[in-house]
């Protein structure tokens, strides 16, 4: 009997912990403006369970240092961008579910946000901390809690910190770091970050508060003291911790000081909330199980008649979709598809060639042929020179401005993703080929081999292949983008997808769609369909002399080896192993940098102002903090 009732007990306590929020991961980004302002980007990977409403921050002392926050946002991998709103922490989960807030309290302010549905969840927070950095009469700097562990507590927390203005490099010879209360580590990067990573599991109570000193001149606070930042911040945050002013120290690691151990009551509180939950609990999860599939199906059906209608009755569309747009229509169609449960084997391989057709039916790109010394003739490809466009870089910066902000950080730094239009992917093709072939402008698919071997090219196609790649890829899943889609362009470009499958077997030749016959091998590219359209052109062509000389090319057989059309999936090839080749290269420069991280990581020095392992006392007079989790 003993071992039955010690069964349940161990039974129960699994089931409370397999029902706990969890915060695996939390990556925290910070941008230092030259004002001293300081855009915060945090990123979080969140189980949630079925308890609570929202998610929320804790922002506390930040008025008595002159410091607040605004242009709060949120987004996250289901509900796309959160809507801000005034702050009712009472509201229901269903009313919270895709809003925000900022809740005001005594002690401060709250960051809070619904998460609507229990499960897997990736958060993305933003918000401009106005006078993070401060002036003082010996230096500038800040002493604030990035991060304050509660219910869950992370896992995992990484942060990165910058300067905005690109000619500061941030050093031990500009610049201070100390950091607290958590297990961790903190260094200064070859590129002029800053960046501190956690050693061990974070628990209640722990904080990332990092305290830094900078050398006048690199940033123009708003906010100024007349006293010393030594005597202001530095010494009140040494207070019981293992930093002292004037000994650098050798990497002593830090002591424990913190996370309280769970109470007796607590531990019996949980075995009673796990008793209580013992015969309820399985019951619910069995029911659940049983009717998941069929209410999923129902409710996806449900949608796909919302915004598609009914898959058999979509006409035929025969014209290319959303005016040409081939970044929006792969996308709307590897929804549409997904959610019909149809497997997709289209991403930037082809989107890659139909960029490539494009080009060539612009005349940015032609086929050239060439005599060799043996007089055989050869198809080569003559790239044109890119036309230059003008760059918005130089943007300025008003820290009250969420979009010019957003906008610098999006061109900048990527912290914020956007996808880039038809042409400009275009043009970044072009120019790509166009170094590639060299002073002769004549490319051949081997030459891309030559070209990506060069340390440098590698570094410059980095840029074009980030942006191919966020241009392809969804940054919310398949469902939440087919509920936005627009039930008309849904329908265009579901449409003209089985119009391609399928109009060989119509048999239709109206001279219209002869004319859009060049668009239909884009699209066919586009779509992974490229060998099916063209087979289906020319089984059903009335006049090869009706069609425009490219696409006449494309689709007559060649004497030779290879014929033109697939003499351009070579050179697509080619040029999307360029692309992905350059994505996970090493270079020698990032090889070194990152054989002496390993090696000082390795040996787990600290010394003053120069990062190490955290101090987890001390550290008090930090701004921020107040505790974080879910409710």
């Amino acid at each position: 009997m003993l071992r039955k009732i010690m069964f349940l007990l161990l039974l129960c306590l699994a089931i409370g912990v397999h029902a706990q929020h969890e915060l695996s991961e939390l990556k925290i980004y910070v941008l230092l403006l030259p004002n001293g302002d300081a855009v915060v980007e945090e990123d979080r990977t969140m189980y949630l369970a079925d308890q609570g409403t929202e998610v929320y921050e804790k922002m506390n002392g930040l008025e008595d240092r002159e410091m607040r926050i605004s242009d709060f946002g949120v987004s996250d991998s289901i509900y796309g961008d959160y809507q801000l709103v005034g702050w009712d922490v009472n509201q229901s989960r269903a009313w919270k579910a895709g809003r925000c807030g900022i809740n005001t309290t005594e002690e401060g302010l709250e960051l809070c946000w619904g998460f609507g549905e229990p499960g897997p969840h990736t958060f993305t927070t933003s918000y401009v901390l106005h006078n993070l950095v401060q002036s003082y009469t010996d230096y500038d700097g800040f002493n604030h809690c990035f991060y304050d562990a509660a219910n869950p507590p992370a896992e995992y927390v990484q942060l990165a910190l910058w300067a905005s203005d690109t000619t500061i490099v941030l050093s031990p010879e500009n610049a201070g770091i100390w950091h607290f209360k958590y297990h961790g580590d903190a260094w200064f990067s070859e590129s002029g970050k800053v960046l501190l990573k956690s050693t061990q599991a974070l628990d209640n109570g722990d904080k990332v508060v990092l305290m830094m000193q900078f050398k006048k001149g690199l940033f123009s606070p708003e906010v100024k003291h007349d006293e010393t930042f030594e005597s202001r911040v530095k010494e009140r945050a040494f207070i019981d911790s293992d930093y002292t002013m004037d000994d650098p120290g050798e990497g002593s690691k830090s002591s424990f000081m913190g996370g309280d151990d769970e109470s007796v009551f607590e531990h019996y509180f949980y075995i009673a909330i796990g008793l209580l939950v013992f015969i309820g609990l399985p019951l619910f999860a069995i029911l659940k199980l049983i009717l998941h599939k069929p209410l999923e199906r129902r409710r996806k059906r449900k949608l796909i008649l919302k915004v598609l209608g009914n898959v058999d009755e979509v006409p035929y569309y025969r014209e290319p979709p959303l005016g040409g747009n081939l970044i929006g229509s792969q996308r709307i169609l590897k929804n549409t598809l997904g959610m019909l449960d149809v497997k997709t084997t289209f991403g930037t391989k082809e989107f890659t060639e139909a960029l490539l057709l494009r080009l060539l039916y612009k005349g940015n790109i032609d086929i050239a042929m060439e005599q060799n010394e043996k007089g055989e003739t050869r198809e080569l490809f003559r790239i044109q020179e890119p036309v230059a466009v003008s760059s918005n870089d130089n943007v300025e910066l008003k820290a009250s401005d969420k979009s010019i902000i957003q906008e610098y950080i999006r061109k900048k730094y990527s912290i914020i993703s956007s996808p880039a239009d038809d042409e400009e992917m275009e043009r970044g093709l072009q120019d790509l080929l166009y170094r590639a072939a060299g002073d002769d402008h004549l490319l051949q698919p081997d030459e891309l081999k030559t070209f990506i071997q060069n340390e440098k090219n590698v570094l410059s196609v980095r840029d074009f292949a980030s942006k191919l790649s966020s241009a392809v890829d969804n940054r919310y899943s398949s469902e939440f983008a087919f509920k936005n889609t627009k039930p008309e362009e849904a329908r265009q470009v579901f449409g003209f997808w089985e119009y391609l499958n399928d109009f060989s077997i119509i048999g239709e030749r109206e001279v219209v769609e002869v004319k859009l016959w060049k668009d239909y091998l884009v699209f066919g590219a586009l779509y992974g369909m490229a060998k099916k359209v063209r087979e289906g052109m020319k089984k059903i062509c009335p006049d090869y002399t009706a069609l425009d000389g490219l696409t006449r090319r494309f689709l007559e057989e060649s004497s030779g080896a290879t014929d033109a059309f697939s003499y351009v999936s070579l050179l697509s090839i080619a040029t999307y192993d360029t692309i992905r080749y350059s994505s996970t290269y090493e270079t020698a420069f990032e090889r070194q940098a990152r054989l002496e991280r390993e090696a000082r990581a390795e040996r787990e020095r600290r010394y003053s102002g120069g990062g190490g392992h955290s101090s987890f006392g001390g550290g008090g007079g930090f701004s921020g903090g107040g505790g974080s989790g879910v409710r």
